[in-house]
């Protein structure tokens, strides 16, 4: 099991985010816009 840095995880999140983002409104376009950072983060009806 590779060790990783705090910035790399944080790097492999956000890309695994934006990726996971691209997919869901994909299927869902009434939900366009992303808000918050993290555990906090929600999508919103635009």
């Amino acid at each position: 099991m590779k060790l990783f840095s705090i910035e790399g995880i944080i790097e492999l999140l956000q890309q695994l985010n934006e990726k996971q983002a691209d997919e869901l409104e994909g299927q869902h376009h009434d939900f366009k816009e992303w808000k918050g950072h993290g555990r906090s983060a929600k999508w919103y009806k635009v």
